[in-house]
Order: structure tokens, then C-alpha cells, then sequence
């Protein structure tokens, strides 16, 4: 099963008083290039007041994964989209209230806690280093009769529902169900289906059913 790469496009970055919280200065940069030791830099130009900052940059154009309450540094949040109503028409034993999402798309987040910009000529460079903050895991299970399958679809409850990007942490209440493909495969011999998907990460001491 193929790792899917991860390859930012767009950084959308976002400037914030260090004191307060406020979005003061936002821009989207794509400028991309490649250093001698394959890491890939996206830039781009910001007019700026000089002045302490509190920083955040994503990668910007994701499918699935949404990137909300952007006005105030302490409470941007990360998530992912609810499911169409053709998926859950798969899924016969939808529990009451229970969330079912697609799995969220990698987010590459880079952060500064502060950054100050002072007064100069020409152009002050900022860097920060970006990581995902979206696990990727690895499903196999043992078929019987695999001949007669080619895929299947599945829905795994019990996981986080999202990423408090300036904090840290994950989003615990609610839980969601991740809802993700599987390919039919060979393990030295045993017919597994398979595959990789991307979450939020699971809820410790959550209950977790595979369906």
C-alpha cells in the first residue's frame, strides 16, 4: 500500500498580536524551492509593522481537512467534513448522534509563539519549520473468501475530532467516526484487505468499533 506523499502547494500564514489574540495581517504564499538537503521551502512577501507577533502558518487547499476560528490565535481548530448521505446509506448500525467523517487531509502547521519584527530596510526573514499534525495509521485484516472481494469501505469510531493548532491538543468531545477505504492484499500468503488512512489520532480509553 502506497504511503501518500506530503506536499504542501500554498502556506496560507497568519499574524497575531502577542497579546490578545487578534488576527492583526494574513497572506497566502507559494514560492517554492528545494535546498541541497531535499527540504522544500514555501515563501512569500508580508508588509508588516514592525512589532511582537505571535505566528501560525498551514498549508492551505486541503479536501477534507477544514481550518476554522481563524480571528483569534487561541482558538484556531482544525477538523475534518461529515460524510455525504450515499456513505452513510453503507452503514446500517449508525449509532444516535454518533459523527461520521472523512479522514482528514494532511495538515502541515508551522508556529511561532513570538516573533519580533523590528524596524529595518529591505526584507526581515521569518522561518519556521512545518509538520503534520494529522496521524497516518496502517488497517489490515484477515479475510476469508478474499477472491470474491476487491475492496471495502470502513467506519472506526472511537476517534479524535479534530486539532486545537495553537495548543496542541486534540479535540476529544465529541468523538468521531473516521470512514475509509481498503484495498484486498497478500501478507506472505494470507488474503488481508488493507490500507492506509489519516486521523485526527484516537481517544484514549475511547471504545473503538471497526465496522
Amino acid at each position: 500500500v502506497a504511503v501518500p506523499e506530503i506536499a504542501p502547494e500554498v502556506m496560507h500564514v497568519l499574524f497575531y498580536e502577542p497579546e490578545g489574540n487578534s488576527l492583526v495581517a494574513e497572506s497566502f504564499v507559494s514560492e517554492s524551492s528545494t535546498d541541497e538537503d531535499g527540504y522544500t521551502w514555501i515563501s512569500g512577501y508580508l508588509s508588516l509593522v514592525p512589532g511582537d507577533y505571535r505566528m501560525l502558518a498551514y498549508n492551505f487547499g486541503t479536501e477534507s481537512t477544514t481550518v476554522e476560528s481563524r480571528g483569534n490565535y487561541e482558538t484556531v481548530a482544525a477538523g475534518s467534513g461529515t460524510v455525504s448521505e450515499q456513505v452513510l446509506s453503507r452503514y446500517s448500525s449508525k449509532a444516535p448522534g454518533e459523527i461520521v467523517v472523512y479522514e482528514p487531509d494532511h495538515l502541515t502547521v508551522a508556529q511561532l509563539e513570538l516573533e519580533t519584527v523590528p524596524y529595518h530596510d529591505g526584507v526581515h526573514v521569518i522561518e519556521a519549520e512545518a509538520t503534520t499534525v494529522v496521524e497516518t495509521w496502517y488497517l489490515q485484516i484477515k479475510v476469508e473468501g478474499l477472491e470474491y472481494v476487491s475492496g471495502a469501505q470502513a467506519f472506526l469510531s472511537g476517534m479524535h475530532s479534530g486539532h486545537l493548532i495553537s495548543q496542541g491538543d486534540r479535540v476529544e468531545d465529541p468523538q468521531n467516526t473516521v470512514y475509509f477505504t481498503l484495498q484486498s492484499g497478500d501478507d506472505d500468503g494470507t488474503p488481508v484487505i488493507c490500507g492506509i488512512f489519516n486521523t485526527f489520532g484516537r481517544v484514549p480509553g475511547s471504545q473503538n468499533s471497526l465496522r
